[in-house]
């Protein structure tokens, strides 16, 4: 049943590609291998200005009537592999007669046979000009270079939009807050079911008390966008109309169990593939995503670095497990909390898939230094990625260790 009460670390791009394998001899039996994984930095189409502008999603800016796509927008530092460009009037063709430009250090340098090299750590700016119309004040094209772009599985169903959806439980909560165990309790009895554990993802926002472990800036921005104003609370998909707070344990595990049921089952328009790496020398946690959508529409994705496995003392109650907390918010990219407009804020084309990058860094966890529960990045940090429909409520969600990858879901 529907409930509509309520009751008193970065940069933002990504490049993920793919391509089949397959192979076998005229005389032999042979097996399909599983497809390839997606690799970082090859592209999906020719890497040519010939193409259409068909063959550039999610790598192109307009402004003014003109188009200016490339054939790569996110890099790996070192990487010389060179990036093509290409310029449209009107879906028409122009580049042997337009000219494209980068930003070096505020001077406008041209580019030789619409070619550059990204290889260079940080954000490089390009535009476009043709018969008095330039791309320049409106809509500059960035190509990222980071540290590193971690491989995406392949798309199992490519042309399945069948997607499996999960449902975001928001906890507002704090070490502080008195009667916070409840909630703590409803969400350890609900979890411990391997069904809801699947079709939900955890992430808590503890803004009750600045001196939790778990505070931080991100959670306090997540907060404030949820409209938590007591404690405790949860919330799902950032939707009001499922938003409760209150005393009772009970109360909110059947809030959970009718609700999260109800929404899973609602059919979802995007589906979400992640993969993370870690840096231990570097402590750089990069996060790579690709969002497939079915339904076109406006959607933004946002990732949340989320800490497990922190002990410290919850007020309210001496059941020491309530004192072991989970997936809190300790970083969010991007910062503001609204999100990455997939396509360019553009509504997005049915069965395309779009393209997410950020990075966080292991300095914002909390670490308590010694013993059992001293800081292990691999084993205590995930990342959460959802994606909301219209910048409001989550459409899907997804979680994803260190070093590990989640591919598209379906049902």
């Amino acid at each position: 049943m529907k409930m509509t009460k309520f009751f008193a670390t970065l940069t933002m791009f990504a490049v993920m590609t793919g391509f089949a394998a397959c192979g076998g001899g005229d005389d032999e039996e042979t097996e399909t291998p599983p497809p390839a994984p997606v690799l970082p930095n090859e592209p999906e189409t020719p890497e040519t200005p010939e193409t259409g502008l068909e063959n550039y999603p999610n790598r192109a800016v307009s402004a003014n009537g003109l188009t200016l796509a490339a054939t790569h927008l996110f890099m790996e530092v070192g990487d010389t592999t060179t990036v093509k460009f290409a310029v449209f009037k009107d879906g028409e063709n122009v580049t042997e007669k337009a000219s494209i430009y980068q930003i070096v250090d505020g001077v406008d340098k041209k580019l030789v046979d619409a070619k550059a090299i990204c290889a260079d750590l940080g954000t490089h700016s390009f535009w476009a000009s043709y018969k008095g119309n330039n791309t320049k004040g409106d809509a500059l094209l960035t190509i990222t270079t980071v540290n590193e772009l971690p491989a995406l599985d392949a798309d199992t169903e490519p042309e399945s939009s069948d997607f499996f959806r999960r449902t975001l439980v928001l906890q507002g909560t704090g070490t502080g807050c008195q009667y916070c165990p409840n909630a703590i309790g409803a969400l350890h009895k609900f979890f411990a079911d391997e069904e809801n554990a699947e079709k939900a993802v955890l992430m808590a926002i503890h803004t009750y008390n600045g001196n939790d472990p778990l505070y931080s800036e991100g959670a306090a921005t997540l907060s404030r966008m949820a409209g938590f104003s007591t404690y405790p609370v949860i919330k799902l998909n950032f939707d009001n109309d499922y938003m409760i707070a209150g005393l009772s344990e009970d109360y909110f595990l059947k809030f959970l169990n009718n609700n999260v049921s109800e929404l899973s089952a609602i059919e979802a328009e995007t589906n979400i593939a992640v993969s993370t790496s870690y840096n231990e020398e570097t402590g750089v946690i990069s996060v790579a995503a690709k969002v497939k959508c079915d339904d076109p529409g406006e959607y933004r994705v946002t990732a949340a670095l989320v800490q497990d496995n922190v002990f410290f003392p919850q007020t309210g109650t001496s059941n020491v497990s309530y004192y072991l907390h989970e997936a809190g918010v300790k970083a969010i990219a991007p910062t503001t909390g609204y999100g990455f407009a997939l396509n360019n804020g553009a509504i997005t084309e049915e069965g395309k898939s779009y393209d997410f990058f950020c990075e966080f860094n292991s300095s914002a966890l909390y670490d308590k230094g010694t013993g059992e529960y001293a800081l292990n990045v691999l084993r205590d940090a995930r990342i959460i990625v959802y994606v909301q429909a219209n910048g409001k409520v989550v459409d899907n969600t997804v979680a994803c260790g260190l070093n590990k990858s989640v591919g598209f879901a379906y049902n």
